[in-house]
């Protein structure tokens, strides 16, 4: 409550931990309402007997904090309900009643929560005169009442929604399945005759009386879907401050605003050692999420000054040569160099997390510091586009000859750069020490307010938008990390496949309310025998010894069969049937149908977990031999032989590199998937790539999770790969090292160097063997899937690998006249000429240097005695020759496997509520771009211009001469200049976000939402898209919009500015 969180998944969170495990409160009658029921309370005020027997459940001074909670809940749902009482019921099943006991002519205030299917309420008469009438459910009759004599009546969701009713209405439950609660806020009888004393008591647990309304006191609960939606309430934008000292001057200015700070440092008022393992990976798990609009970074530059080669200071460890250190230090100088280069080097990733989600930043060091030459540092300045501003000491007051160096991706700080104009004027503090020994260089570190002051100001304007608070103590980590935005239930994007085949989802933390919880049974069995042989204990210990053994024993495994066969006999979950023949005859051929596995390609969209703001950690495993689990009919295996020498030796399974190997293992992996889900059901997502398996949940439940699935593993007798099971908060899958902790991604170094040297070797030749070309474009477009924005780079490469080698063949003059019959309309051969080698399907270049693009052209070769030389090109050739682009394209690939690749977020960017459209016209040699964006504040932003063809050609880019023939480029520059618009008027200058936009050409919309053509000069305007695409941090999501509707845009493109 003092954190004022009212949310759903709260409320859920506070029920499960205070009245799940509850001891029922004894009843000397059983209601004959409930047919079933894990708990049932009753808290606050009663009224028995008519009101002639009043007092208040024993219970409500048990749960007195809970109950101030839930009428705070319940008066947000409900501001102008009215109540004395709440009832709390965990899977309880009513059958059909009236609430007569309540006080005649009150309502009632209900809402339900958890994750469970059905359960809706059915209640006569209705509340929606226009609701569909239905009959009350066959099994829902009591003493009081038929199901088969009552009126027909509605169904009512109250699922996370208040639904308000009198206490006179007939009403039931539906059945359902799952962990169903239900509050239901009621009035007694008798609150007249009650003391003064227990009205007040009543009170002030917050029991909103009749007469006595209590105004709300925060946002009402919305569903997740309203709750969620971009722009609807403030965010929290913080600046991280790292490095800061204890004095955290930047901070300090900071907070005067309002601006929320988070200061790391090990001498901070919060001592954070940056060095520490689990600090560094909160603190990188805050910097990925998105909050942070703005981090500085300002390690110690005292190992890496260049004070100390100068005589008179203190040793040095390093030079400019030696940034890794002198051969000859000591192992204790050694070590203060290996831990000024981990502080450096991880104040760097920091700062690169929060510009690669959507944040600025700045790094500071002394212009002279030798940290400027880090490989890291160097590539830090490089990827921000880093605006250098050196700030003179005495520009802020201090009369010492030094200088800072501030590097920003946030071009305003340049604002801050000011030189020095007294030369040599200033006092020296090189080997100067004050009265107690210290040298005064390190006196100067700190920066002064002067310089805090102007840095404040200049960054304020990105926290425009975002909550301030008016407090004067800096955050804390662990406050800013609570702070971070939780996925909401329904907020998108959600993961479409998981290897589990079509309508089979990864993610799981939505829910699963529309799933029966048909191995609820199973699991509890054997999560409390896991529990009790330790298992998770066990596994955690495997995994970190890499063992080669299975985790259960063999008497394990059989208790585990065992425990399977009584649940699967005594609940009869399926109907065998022998064979697909079978039933094909008993359900017909077009109502069967066998799950298929789909290849998951990507994990964002089912990351976070849903209303979960807790460390999420993973779980891997490989399933050995895969394809061989898969046995093969008698039949069948007649067609699996190979020979050994003398022998014939026939497959009884599914081989490696048969067709239809990974045919049925998808179907035994969509077993796999669909069963894991039901079993683990929790919280989670789940994913299945060919044979590997990613599950991430949270930290604590984890284990056993996992431990469910290697039991499940056990039972159905799937060979696993114990070795190469991972648990922990990095898991390598599928070639990418995932970080659940810190909420990012990055390219294994393994992946890097074969990058690297797949490069490396297309540029050492001439000529390039088109597998090799064939496998390097393989590897980008696997690796360019984490970098989307580079992928229109690869069309040269595309076309390259595409354009064949031209070879030169002689063909007898008397055979040229008939030449044309070997050809098809593009010069294609069909077959080869006679007494030639020329492969079916050549393309006939050119003849006599003559070059050829009809069949009308042959005639324009000269035809003479002498042999005719033909120049062609063979698509069965091995070799290719790469073009300049291509050439480009890969010395930058080179450049960029030879450094190390920063970590990319793991959460996709919010998409932004707000309405976009343009539009582009091209008619002779002139063309147009014109479209508007509408800002969530009903600000309205437009553009127009118009553009001749000859201003494109004249930058080197082929369009034609019609302008209307290239429209769909066109049309992808609109969209560019829909881009540029919002990120030049969103104000803060970068944006981890999606950007909606329209278009009314299928073909801009296409590239734009690809990233990729090999088309000219299309992938040309895609290039420049993408190049402001990353330079902003702003992605477009393209959607189609019909041209009659899009006339705004239309007229914008085409305006000449005076109609």
């Amino acid at each position: 409550m003092s954190a004022s969180d009212y949310s759903f998944s709260t409320c859920l969170a506070l029920l499960e931990d205070y009245f799940s495990d509850a001891e029922h409160p004894r009843q000397s009658t059983q209601d004959a309402a409930i047919s079933q029921a894990d708990a049932y309370f009753n808290l606050g005020a009663f009224g028995f007997d008519d009101g002639k027997r009043v007092g208040i459940f024993q219970r409500t001074e048990q749960f007195s904090d809970i109950v101030r909670f839930l009428n705070s809940f319940l008066s947000l749902l409900f501001p102008e309900g009215t109540w004395s009482s709440i009832c709390v019921s965990h899977n309880v099943r009513t059958l059909l009643h009236t609430d007569a006991g309540n006080q005649p002519g009150s309502t009632n205030f209900s809402v339900s929560l958890g994750n469970f299917c059905g359960g809706e309420v059915w209640m006569t008469p209705p509340l929606n005169a226009t609701s569909p009438l239905v009959p009350a459910p066959p099994d829902s009759s009591s003493e009081s009442f038929s199901s088969s004599e009552v009126p027909r009546g509605e169904l009512i969701d109250t699922f996370e929604r208040g639904t308000a009713f009198p206490c006179e209405h007939i009403h039931c439950t539906r059945p359902f399945s799952g962990d169903r609660w239900v509050l239901t806020a009621y009035t007694c009888r008798g609150l007249s005759s009650f003391t003064p004393e227990h009205l007040s008591y009543i009170r002030s647990l917050g029991f909103p009386l009749p007469g006595e309304k209590q105004e709300p006191t925060a946002q009402p609960p919305m569903p997740t879907e309203q709750a969620t939606q971009p722009f609807a309430r403030a965010e929290p934008g913080f600046f991280l401050d790292v490095c800061c000292g204890a004095n955290a001057p930047l901070s300090e200015q900071l907070r005067l605003s309002g601006i929320q700070c988070v200061c790391v440092d090990a001498l901070g008022s919060e001592p954070l050692d940056l060095l520490e393992d689990s600090t560094y990976d909160n603190i990188l798990r805050l910097a990925f999420s998105g909050v942070v609009r703005m981090a500085h970074a300002a390690p110690p530059c005292k190992e890496y000054s260049r004070l100390k080669l100068r005589p008179g200071g203190p040793s040095a460890i390093r030079s400019p040569e030696f940034l890794n250190g002198f051969p000859e230090n000591t192992p204790e100088q050694q070590q203060r160099v290996l831990t000024s280069q981990k502080l450096m080097y991880r104040s760097v990733c920091i700062l690169r997390a929060v510009f690669a989600s959507g944040g600025h930043v700045s790094l500071e060091q002394p212009a002279n510091s030798m940290a400027w030459l880090e490989p890291f540092v160097q590539d830090f300045l490089s990827e921000t586009q880093a605006t250098l501003s050196v700030v003179a000491a005495c520009s802020v007051g201090l009369d010492v000859a030094k200088q800072w160096l501030f590097a920003s991706s946030f071009a305003s700080l340049k604002a801050m750069a000011a030189t020095c104009s007294h030369q040599d004027k200033h006092a020296s503090v090189i080997g100067t020490r004050d009265a107690q020994g210290n040298f005064l260089s390190q006196r100067t570190a700190a920066y002064p307010t002067a310089l805090a002051v102007p840095y404040s100001k200049l960054v304020h304007p990105l926290f425009e938008g975002y909550c301030t608070h008016d407090k004067l103590e800096l955050c804390s980590l662990s406050f800013a990390l609570q702070c971070i935005p939780r996925k909401g239930r329904s907020a998108p994007p959600f993961g479409a496949q998981d290897g589990g085949g079509i309508y089979s989802t990864p993610d799981w933390s939505y829910g699963p309310r529309y799933h029966s919880d048909l191995l609820r049974d199973l699991r509890k069995e054997w999560q409390q025998w896991l529990l009790e042989k330790h298992i998770p204990a066990r596994l955690a210990q495997h995994v970190a010894e890499h063992r080669e053994s299975p985790l259960f024993s063999d008497s394990e495994t059989a208790w585990l069969q065992q425990s399977f066969k009584r649940f699967s006999d005594s609940h009869s979950l399926s109907k065998v049937v022998p064979d697909l023949e079978t039933a094909f005859q008993r359900w017909g051929k077009e109502r069967v149908a066998v799950g298929k596995v789909n290849i998951v390609k990507d994990i964002q969209a089912s990351f976070p977990l849903r209303e979960d703001n807790s460390e999420v950690r993973g779980f891997s495993l490989d399933v050995k031999g895969a394809h061989k689990t898969s046995r093969v009919r008698e039949k069948d295996i007649g067609l699996l032989g190979m020979r050994q020498q003398e022998r014939l030796l026939f497959y009884k399974v599914c081989p490696f590199g048969a067709t239809f190997s990974s045919h049925w293992f998808a179907r035994i992996g969509g077993f796999f998937t669909r069963c894991l889900h039901l079993l683990i059901w929790l919280s989670h997502v789940l994913l299945l790539y060919v044979d590997d398996l990613l599950l991430f949940q949270n930290s604590t439940t984890l284990p056993l999770s996992a431990s469910l699935t290697l039991a499940f593993c056990a039972c159905f007798g799937i060979p696993l790969s114990w070795k190469k099971l991972q648990l922990g908060q990095t898991i390598t899958w599928i070639g990418w090292e995932i970080n659940l902790s810190s909420a990012c991604f990055s390219l294994p170094e393994s992946k890097r160097t074969k990058l690297y040297e797949l490069v490396s070797e297309c540029l050492r030749h001439r000529q390039v063997s088109r597998k090799l070309l064939d496998k390097l474009l393989g590897l980008l477009q696997w690796i360019l899937y984490g970098m989307p924005t580079l992928r229109p780079w690869l069309s040269s490469l595309y076309d390259d690998m595409h354009r064949p080698l031209g070879t030169n063949v002689s063909v007898s003059p008397t055979l040229w006249a008939g030449i044309g019959s070997h050809l098809d309309e593009e010069l294609r051969f069909t077959s080869p000429p006679p007494s030639t080698a020329v492969s079916k399907g050549a393309k006939l270049l050119s003849a006599r240097h003559v070059d050829l693009l009809t069949k009308a052209d042959l005639s324009k070769v000269p035809v003479s005695t002498k042999r005719i030389w033909m120049r062609i090109a063979d698509p069965t050739s091995s070799r290719r020759k790469l073009c300049q682009d291509s050439v480009a394209v890969l010395r930058f690939f080179q450049h960029l496997s030879s450094v190390e690749w920063r970590p990319r977020p793991l959460r996709p960017p919010a998409l932004v509520a707000m309405e976009t459209a343009a539009d582009a016209f091209g008619k002779g040699n002139q063309c147009g771009v014109g479209g508007w964006l509408k800002f969530p504040s009903g600000r309205m932003v437009w553009f127009s211009q118009l553009f001749d063809v000859q201003q494109f050609t004249a930058l080197g880019i082929p369009v034609q001469s019609d302008a209307n023939l290239d429209i769909s480029s066109y049309e992808t520059l609109a969209q560019c200049f829909i881009l540029l618009a919002f990120w030049k008027f969103s104000g803060a200058g970068r944006l981890a976000l999606k950007l909606p936009a329209l278009s009314d050409n299928s073909g801009a919309e296409s590239v734009c939402n690809k990233l990729y053509t090999s088309k000219t000069p299309l992938n040309l305007f895609v290039r420049k898209l993408c190049m402001w695409s990353s330079l902003s941090g702003i992605t477009l999501d393209c959607s189609h919009i019909a041209g009659e509707k899009n006339d705004d845009a239309d007229f914008l493109s085409r305006w000449d500015g005076n109609n």
